[in-house]
């Protein structure tokens, strides 16, 4: 990189002088109160789950479990902000794949539902404390799978 030239270094001086900024603050290694290294840490998906399901009702907790584990088996030692949304969809899709048959099958779809649902509430809540903003959540950009419509049906008259 070649030195900067003297008129440019003058209107640096200039512009730092006016924003009442002394060059020799940009050289301090402290960083700004605002910063991200001021942050609490993001955690990891087992370090996360935990908190989360103290949180939520046991209902809430027994429903999305299952799913939790999943996500921890797939990305336990994982930042959370570091997993993305492609592959939340991936594991939606293995969810799906390889849900449980039953008597009324509805081809894995409301298993694939439930564990973005899951990972949603995991993300909101790395949200609502100010770990994570809104913008760098990777669970918003999935989309649930819509549900199928109801096998349910009125009896007939005879």
């Amino acid at each position: 990189m070649n030195a900067p030239a003297p008129q440019e270094l003058e209107a640096a001086r200039l512009l730092l002088a006016r924003l009442g900024v002394d060059p020799t603050d940009l050289i301090t290694t402290e960083p700004a109160p605002d910063t991200k290294e001021n942050q609490r840490p993001i955690p990891t998906i087992s370090e996360w789950i935990p908190v989360v399901a103290s949180l939520v009702s046991p209902s809430t907790a027994a429903s999305y479990g299952s799913y939790w584990n999943k996500a921890e088996a797939q990305w336990g030692d994982r930042r959370m902000d570091t997993i993305t949304a492609t592959e939340i969809k991936a594991i939606s899709e293995t969810v799906r794949r390889t849900a449980l048959v039953r008597r009324n099958p509805r081809g894995g779809r409301n298993a694939a539902e439930n564990i973005v649902a899951a990972v949603r509430c995991l993300y909101q809540h790395l949200e609502n404390d100010g770990r994570l903003e809104q913008h760098h959540n990777p669970a918003r950009r999935v989309t649930k799978p819509r549900h199928n419509a109801s096998t349910r049906r009125a009896l007939t008259n005879s």
